[in-house]
């Protein structure tokens, strides 16, 4: 009788030992799934940066999103990308931000040449993808969108003060 209760207890830890190193073989896979995966994310944050059409960089915030959603599917997924959350959010408000970017970045060009009125309506765009959008100082601060002339974090009240100063006469919040 000890000899089957002792056989039973030899097989009972021979398979917690398979069944452990399966284990580890499966989170071994998956984590090497995921780091495939965090690699084709940091290929399309690249692009983000080296495409020129803001559609393009769009396009490439939305397919990062896709694949770090496909990530989260694997067990484990928040050990291997322990900032997730943050890397979701920081993708999600540069999407947001990337055409009032655009609208900025034409903006200064009409200021660079000296064409008041196409900068008034540039600037006039932003501040309606501002709006429509509920695009917050927040979110170009987690985006990290930055003045080109100044280099300093685009604010709503930045884009405000321009059109004021070209003789802009809407509705605003802030008082000058």
């Amino acid at each position: 009788m000890s000899y089957i209760i002792a056989l039973i207890v030899i097989v009972g830890l021979i398979f917690a030992y398979f069944y452990r190193q399966a284990g580890k073989e499966i989170a071994e896979e998956n984590e090497r799934e995921i780091l495939q995966i965090v690699e084709k994310v940091n290929n399309r944050l690249s692009k983000i940066q080296s495409v020129k059409t803001t559609s393009s960089k769009i396009n490439n915030c939305e397919k990062a999103l896709d694949l770090l959603k496909q990530a989260d599917r694997f067990p484990g997924c928040r050990k291997v990308i322990t900032n997730y959350d943050e890397l979701v959010d920081k993708i999600e408000r540069i999407k947001k931000v990337l055409p009032v970017g655009k609208y900025i970045e034409k903006a200064q060009k009409h200021n660079f040449k000296g064409k008041d009125s196409s900068e008034k309506n540039s600037l006039l765009d932003a501040l309606y993808e501002i709006r429509t959008k509920n695009i917050t100082n927040e979110d170009f601060e987690i985006a990290e969108l930055h003045d080109d002339q100044t280099g300093e974090i685009v604010t709503i009240e930045m884009v405000e003060n321009r059109l004021y100063d070209l003789g802009w006469e809407g509705d605003s919040k802030i008082t000058r």
